[in-house]
């Protein structure tokens, strides 16, 4: 009865610790991720949101798209089905557009069909359409066939110029005034 005794305790224990490696060896299999290039320092992110709080102000700005392809070393994301949200105490403003270039903390480019609004008055570009605004200085310039509704008043331009700081938008090249009394 010794023998046997010690000849099951041995296979019960070899059994124990077979089965112990082949649970581990199957658990780490489920907790590894998808295969990441870290050479390229790329990163894919879907549902891309970010908001960040601004210095000079109480204000925030938030970036939103369905999916961001960001680049670590340089801090530059470009983001498909983009939109920028952007309050102050005394600015509300929302633009979108189909695409996006985003650098971190820097600025935004929104490129064709950009559309949106500051303060309720609606803001639009044409097909070819580009916002360029610059978080630095806390200016925007939108190109390339801009139209301007609000308040019985329709303006288009080929470019406008926005300053935060100033509070003013200046429209340069074939500027037309819509007004109805």
């Amino acid at each position: 009865m010794g023998k046997n005794f010690k000849r099951i305790s041995l296979i019960i224990f070899l059994l124990i610790i077979l089965l112990s490696v082949a649970y581990f060896l199957t658990r780490d299999n489920k907790n590894k991720l998808d295969k990441i290039d870290i050479a390229k320092n790329n990163l894919v992110i879907k549902n891309f949101d970010l908001s960040k709080n601004l210095t000079d102000s109480e204000g925030f700005y938030r970036v939103t798209a369905d999916i961001a392809n960001f680049d670590k070393n340089i801090g530059k994301s470009e983001l498909d089905n983009c939109s920028i949200e952007y309050k102050t105490d005394n600015t509300s403003a929302t633009f979108r557009a189909a695409e996006c270039t985003y650098w971190v903390d820097k600025r935004i480019v929104l490129k064709g069909n950009v559309n949106g609004q500051i303060n309720g008055v609606e803001i639009s570009t044409g097909e070819n359409g580009v916002f360029h605004y610059n978080f630095d200085n806390a200016t925007g310039i939108m190109e390339n066939g801009v139209e301007v509704r609000g308040n019985d008043v329709i303006i288009t331009s080929e470019k406008a110029v926005m300053s935060r700081s100033y509070r003013t938008v200046e429209f340069i090249s074939n500027v037309e005034v819509d007004y109805a009394y």
